[in-house]
């Protein structure tokens, strides 16, 4: 991002919020919100041309990628990858499928998969880090047997996928006798499964743990499919190492489930997708009527500071959003909210999550977001002498229920 660049906020209802690019969330790339994001990357490693041709196909269906490793080394520094996990969600089926490098990709022994919803004990993975949780021995709560019919059918999962019943650190479905399917990508067989994640795409299990053996090792693997995920009370940053220059800090502060605002541990984690270009910031939250409320710190840096060089007030701290997310269709600029927010910060003691519940009372009329404060620090100069600044927007804003997106 050039330092004369600047950043633009979109908005857009009820499905985004805050969206300049949208990602389709079944192209959600591995476990990004897990503690360890490179470490539970795709990667490459030890693949063949094979393992290439295969890979190509699955990714044009639409397949998402996560690693497949040798269980007795995950919790080294270096834990060894032996393979792939590709994914894909249809409706509430995901479809799983290995490519296991160096050998045959079907003929599992002993398969079975964990379901949870939450992301504890998930989060725990990281290399060189506590020991990891894997579907295997007595980390969950509940089991069930997918049965023989060769698909997605099975008698569960037996615990509702919005609520957290299981007691902490353990996994809350295990789901056993999982009938291998195989089939053909890029003219190479890869086994895999079908299973059921909920009764409806509103209500599914959104953290996956496979285990198996396969040749002579014992395999686990974490996905995510329906992608990122913020809890109520959580922080996650919106950032990318090829545009450092941005960084964007979102706060889901309450959910709205059509009746009354829920906070804590009764909050439904909200689905997203986000990115980072040279000159736009996304955020696109989504989970069909729930309404969130959040709030945005966007840290801009070496970003142009220009004057009124007759009042001396700066006139460069412009922002932009578009309610349809395109720019050049709607684009206005961000307007300040009619009062201030509650405390926004629940690392403060002073936090009360139940202030976020009443009427806030700080959108402009029309409005999807607003602006409660902005300031800029000037940093220095460049080349050519152009004064240069660190911008911070503190924005609020909140999904719109009558919106949609398809």
């Amino acid at each position: 991002m050039s330092g004369k660049s600047q950043i633009r906020l979109a908005v857009m209802g009820a499905l985004a919020a805050l969206i300049a690019v949208l990602i389709p969330a079944g192209l959600a790339s591995g476990n990004a919100e897990l503690d360890a994001v490179e470490f539970l990357d795709c990667g490459n490693e030890a693949a063949t041309t094979e393992d290439a041709d295969a890979a190509t196909a699955l990714a044009a269906d639409g397949y998402s990628c996560t690693r497949l490793f040798n269980k007795p080394t995950i919790d080294s520094s270096d834990p060894q990858q032996v393979g792939q996990m590709w994914f894909t969600l249809d409706g509430t089926i995901l479809r799983m499928r290995v490519l296991f490098f160096g050998g045959a990709n079907t003929g599992f022994v002993d398969s079975k998969i964990c379901l949870d919803d939450d992301k504890d004990p998930i989060n725990d993975v990281a290399p060189g880090g506590a020991t990891a949780p894997t579907c295997v021995g007595n980390e969950f709560q509940w089991s069930v047997n997918q049965g023989g019919d060769g698909g997605p059918i099975y008698s569960g999962p037996v615990k509702s996928a919005m609520e957290r019943e299981e007691s902490a650190g353990k996994l809350e479905v295990a789901v056993g006798q999982l009938s291998e399917i195989s089939e053909s990508f890029g003219g190479v067989t890869l086994g895999g499964w079908n299973v059921n994640l909920g009764p409806d795409s509103d209500d599914l299990f959104s953290e996956v743990l496979p285990h198996f053996n396969l040749a002579d090792f014992s395999i686990v693997g974490y996905v995510q499919p329906l992608g990122k995920q913020i809890d109520c009370g959580e922080t996650v940053l919106i950032e990318d190492a090829a545009f450092d220059l941005i960084l964007g800090e979102v706060t889901l502060h309450t959910v709205f489930d059509g009746e009354v605002w829920l906070t804590g541990a009764d909050c439904p984690p909200k689905p997203y997708t986000d990115d980072v270009t040279e000159d736009t910031l996304s955020f696109l939250p989504f989970l069909e009527d729930t309404v969130g409320r959040y709030t945005i710190v966007i840290t801009l840096d070496e970003q142009v500071i220009t004057t009124d060089p007759e009042t001396g007030q700066i006139t460069s701290l412009i922002m932009e959003y578009s309610e349809s997310g395109d720019f050049g269709l709607d684009s206005r600029a961000l307007l300040a909210c009619e009062s201030e927010p509650p405390n926004d910060d629940p690392d403060d003691p002073a936090y009360q999550a139940a202030d976020w519940t009443v009427n806030l009372g700080l959108l402009p009329e029309g409005e999807s977001a607003c602006y409660y404060d902005v300031s800029v620090t000037t940093t220095g100069t460049d080349s050519e002498g152009t004064t240069l600044g660190t911008e911070i927007w503190r924005i609020f804003f909140e999904d719109d229920p009558g919106f949609s997106f398809k």
